[in-house]
């Protein structure tokens, strides 16, 4: 995550400036999935997290995310599975760090209610109890170096 190397010592360091695009600041992130000012809509946007950090998860449901996410008929997506799990354990980093909040867990009832049927449908396959979610225990605070957010008014991310 660009934010988080940017924050650190060595980043603090060496970057000159810094572009994202479409990734927020992980702290503001983190506000909008956990905590009083999270955002509803962002809350189940991101329920795909607590999938991704199941164990084996590309390759859990005969590979559903590896085939979603991961491979491309063009050929130029992950090679296998067990490929595309290795940008998935980014979750997993992240959550073991606790750089960023993880929403809170949503039952398929609570997703439906709000509208959210296709989650809801993953959250019926993957399954996964509702919890309160996980704040952000190691926050990055300030970037120094002048940085840059681009986001599309239409951007889905």
């Amino acid at each position: 995550q660009g934010w988080v190397a940017t924050a650190t010592d060595a980043g603090k360091a060496r970057v000159l400036s810094y572009t994202a695009l479409s990734i927020p600041h992980v702290d503001a992130f983190s506000g909008g999935l956990y905590g009083p000012d999270a955002d509803l809509d962002q809350q189940m946007a991101s329920q795909y997290f607590s999938m991704f950090v199941l164990p084996d998860s590309a390759s859990l449901h005969h590979s559903f995310w590896y085939y979603t996410l991961g491979y491309t008929s063009g050929g130029e997506g992950f090679a296998s599975a067990d490929d595309f799990q290795k940008a998935l354990w980014w979750y997993n980093g992240a959550m073991d760090a606790s750089f960023q909040a993880f929403p809170p867990t949503m039952s398929a009832t609570e997703l439906t209610k709000n509208g959210q049927v296709m989650m809801a449908s993953l959250r019926l396959l993957f399954g996964g109890e509702p919890d309160d979610g996980q704040p952000a225990q190691n926050p990055i605070g300030q970037v120094n170096p002048p940085s840059l957010y681009v986001c599309g008014t239409a951007d889905t991310a």
